[in-house]
């Protein structure tokens, strides 16, 4: 008896999901929305908008082989970039310049000042020497061996 029951929700599921809705403003200017409007109101059927499906279903590997050939396809893709033009070349070329410069500078002076945001100069502590210098490796890295 319970298959039965369930059987009918099942086929009735359909019609109950393909309900009516209304749209209709109250008295006070709000906007509200249910399967049956009040009474005296100017109410508008609103038409859900759906996803549209995919008729391309996503291929699903059939073997461990498989799976290691679409990663190394995968990784092949990731690494392959679009040539720089020019001026981002040249831009690159003149960033790597500054920066080994500053380097040599870090590395050859003991004693390091620069401008702070307000200007003033500082000295900087052997912490802060050292820091500078690890992001201006990072800066050389980044300008003069692009990837």
């Amino acid at each position: 008896m319970k298959n039965k029951l369930y059987i009918i929700l099942l086929c009735c599921m359909p019609t109950l999901s393909a309900a009516t809705i209304y749209e209709w403003k109250d008295a006070i200017g709000e906007t509200h929305y249910g399967q049956e409007p009040p009474a005296n109101t100017n109410a508008v059927i609103v038409k859900p908008k759906f996803a549209p499906s995919t008729t391309q279903e996503p291929k699903i590997p059939s073997s461990t082989t498989e799976k290691k050939e679409q990663k190394i396809e995968a990784k092949k893709t990731e690494n392959v970039k679009e040539p720089l033009d020019p001026k981002t070349l040249e831009a690159m070329k003149h960033n790597c310049e500054g920066a080994k410069t500053h380097l040599q500078d870090m590395e050859s002076k003991p004693r390091i000042r620069l401008q702070d945001a307000s200007g003033k100069v500082v000295f900087l502590t052997d912490e802060q020497r050292t820091q500078e210098i690890v992001k201006t490796k990072a800066a050389v890295e980044k300008f003069c061996n692009p990837k």
